[in-house]
């Protein structure tokens, strides 16, 4: 998810870490907004600029994780690091995850390790199960460096890794830990290390739910090792969730947490933020200058209060709450409803609402938005970030953008456009439709005005 930020944002000492955090001061009700009319002062138009920000963010990223590399590798001055020591310090013979896996599967040498890992890369690269890697594919197969008994006795290994005695259970708090706990710990602390630590400016995280099918027998349920089998969207597949966070430039990975049984995307969200952020001694984690995009999953009101308390910026999807957000479409509602139904045909409009200064007069401003798209569809979103009426266009190709940045090409574009407005016939308009397209004339800078026409 990529997004682009005004110019005239400011971060928010939005929290005093010694108070207790009180939600209800930081979730928004549907009385709580109000109308965002479109002006000349609050509407503006850009071109590929989340596009350009996001290919900035990227090489800002990269380069961070390089220097940062350089000192954990310990490598000589003026020997850049590269791709292959990122492995080596993950997921290396002398890293903490291959010691703990080692240990946790019983394997005696690096070399039986690495053609382990060397096995599962390959199959993941590939999408396919155990099984289909030794019974189709005949080349597959044989560039698997593990055999297939060898394999399967790994994974029966973590199977059984801490199982549960049917005869003699004492409750997973009295457990040792698990091996997937044990490696999730890791995975974190590394990249935490690697990704977060002694990190200036600004940082840009997007969190998604990521399914993973696993299929278990009947008597496995009986202990998941305190992971929650869930039912997944699609039909007929079930397993686990992985909630997890990485860099929205170059998609680096920050940090992952697996649903526990009793979890819920809320606290699984927020236990992921906490961990890699850190709590300063109140109840949230610390979370200025860090900007957070996640999809409607996840913009509950809980956790717009704890982002909003916890001084972050945020931007993403919504799901229709009738209680908390202002806009719904494709829905009937009742007379006692206050949100705004967004009719989903028509032409291409942005509707725009502001939370009002209230409920304690805390945590950043908000906006919410619902936009059609002209071709029967609307989504809504909430966000920090994007305020007022911003459109953003996308070049269909590199020509039209070298276009666009070209003052004198894009006069002429403009003229063209303007001559596609005059051919509809000024005449039949009303004074009120011929000052709008006055407007357009002198004041907007279209790339094209095809869509809709």
């Amino acid at each position: 998810m990529s997004f682009c930020i005004d110019d005239d944002d400011t971060f928010y000492d939005s929290f005093d870490p010694e108070e207790e955090w009180d939600s209800s001061k930081y979730v928004p009700l549907v009385g709580d907004w109000e109308d965002v009319l479109p002006t000349y002062e609050n509407t503006k138009f850009t071109m590929d600029s989340a596009k350009t920000e996001n290919w900035i963010d990227a090489q800002t990223e990269i380069e961070f994780i390089r220097s940062n590399l350089h000192g954990l590798c310990r490598k000589k001055e003026g020997v850049p690091a590269n791709e292959d020591d990122v492995m080596d310090f993950v997921l290396g013979g002398d890293s903490e995850f291959a010691k703990c896996f080692m240990e946790g599967v019983g394997f005696e040498d690096k070399r039986t390790y690495f053609e382990f890992m060397q096995t599962i890369c390959l199959q993941a690269s590939c999408s396919i199960s155990t099984a289909t890697l030794y019974d189709t594919f005949l080349p597959l197969k044989n560039a698997a460096l593990f055999c297939q008994e060898k394999l399967f006795n790994v994974w029966k290994t973590i199977a059984n890794d801490n199982k549960m005695d049917d005869q003699n259970y004492h409750g997973h708090g009295r457990r040792p830990v698990y091996l997937w706990e044990k490696i999730e710990a890791i995975a974190n602390a590394v990249l935490r290390k690697l990704s977060i630590e002694c990190r200036n400016g600004k940082v840009k995280i997007a969190i998604d739910d990521d399914k993973v099918w696993v299929r278990m027998g009947k008597n496995s349920l009986k202990d998941t090792r305190g992971l929650k089998y869930a039912h997944h969207v699609r039909d007929n597949r079930k397993g686990l969730i992985a909630h997890t966070a990485g860099s929205t430039g170059a998609n680096i990975p920050f940090g992952i947490k697996f649903e526990r049984k009793g979890d819920s995307a809320t606290s699984c969200y927020k236990s992921l933020l906490d961990g890699l952020f850190n709590r300063i001694g109140g109840l949230i984690a610390d979370l200025k200058n860090i900007f957070v995009a996640q999809d409607r999953g996840y913009m509950k009101p809980l956790i717009i209060s704890y982002l909003r308390a916890a001084g972050a910026m945020f931007t993403g999807t919504t799901m229709r709450i009738v209680e908390n957000f202002p806009f719904t479409f494709n829905q009937k509602v009742s007379n006692n409803d206050k949100r705004k139904v967004v009719d989903h045909n028509g032409a291409p409009c942005l509707f725009v609402k502001r939370l009002k200064k209230k409920r304690g007069d805390v945590g950043s401003e908000i906006y919410a938005s619902a936009f059609r798209n002209g071709s029967g569809k609307v989504s809504t979103a909430i966000s920090s970030i994007h305020r007022n009426h911003h459109w953003e266009g996308v070049a269909r190709n590199l020509p039209d953008v070298i276009a666009y940045q070209n003052e004198i090409l894009r006069a002429e574009m403009q003229k063209k456009a303007i001559s596609r407005i005059e051919s509809l016939g000024f005449s039949s308009m009303s004074q009120e439709e011929t000052d709008a397209a006055e407007n357009i004339r002198t004041k907007v800078k279209p790339i094209t005005l095809e869509q809709g026409m």
